[in-house]
């Protein structure tokens, strides 16, 4: 059973957060703080694109967007 505790392979993903993060000038520390989770959890994602969906769900707060958004899906796209 997935518990969102089991990570996945987001290829891209991680250059997108990179991305948002850095054009909002957060560093690191203050990303992992506003989104519940951890300076190396982030780094995980931005650099190898690994993420469960918890990480996910704290990226998208962290950074004001939506799952969805950050996962560079537009509305109403499958």
């Amino acid at each position: 059973m997935n518990n969102g505790t089991t990570k996945k392979c987001f290829p891209g993903l991680g250059a997108q957060v990179k991305e948002l993060r850095n054009r909002q000038g957060l560093t690191l520390q203050v990303a992992a703080v506003r989104g519940g989770t951890t300076p190396q959890t982030l780094v995980q994602l931005e650099r190898h694109d690994l993420a469960t969906t918890r990480t996910l769900n704290c990226v998208a707060k962290a950074l004001g967007v939506s799952v969805d958004e950050l996962a560079g899906r537009r509305p109403g796209v499958a």
